[in-house]
């Protein structure tokens, strides 16, 4: 008997595997042959190369992404400013025109000859005829109503008749 108390069964499966990986190892040094190993060495510097160009590439883009996330906190933070300041012009404004529309119906309602007849005389020929195809400011439209504006009659000014001038 043999040391390792195991004969020619332990013998049978040692072979058994060197025939598996026989083939195995056999393919690998096949396919190992038809390349040439310098060629797989420039391949493998190439490939290092090529990491080290994108690892810095990666750094000053990350550096650059961080520069700009500043920059882009900053800029929006500016940006919501003018937008409130915009939005408070805005309501500032339309207060200011609504203001307008009111004293303009207040004058309208009290001296309603001398406004059709200042209305007439500074209104230019062409911005009337504009204004009353798309709805200008002489509108009196219910969306000039909803939006707070008096809605003010556009009437034509007939001047008095002078009964005591001879014909």
């Amino acid at each position: 008997m043999d040391a390792s108390g195991g004969g020619a069964a332990s013998s049978g499966a040692a072979s058994s595997q060197q025939n598996v990986a026989g083939p195995a190892e056999t393919f690998v040094n096949i396919v190992g042959g038809m390349v040439d190993q310098s060629d797989v060495k420039a391949i493998i510097a190439q490939q290092n190369l090529m990491l080290g160009r994108f690892e810095k590439t990666n750094e000053k883009l990350e550096r650059f992404n961080s520069l700009e996330s500043g920059r882009f906190g900053q800029a929006m933070e500016q940006f919501r400013s003018h937008t409130r300041v915009l939005t408070d012009m805005k309501k500032d404004l339309d207060a200011v025109f609504r203001r307008i529309r009111l004293l303009r119906g207040k004058l309208a309602r009290q001296y309603p000859e001398m406004f059709e007849a200042y209305e007439r005389e500074n209104a230019p020929e062409e911005d009337v005829e504009e204004d009353e195809e798309d709805g200008g400011p002489g509108d009196a439209s219910p969306a000039t109503a909803a939006r707070g504006g008096p809605a003010v009659p556009v009437a034509t000014y007939t001047p008095p008749v002078d009964t005591d001038t001879p014909s």
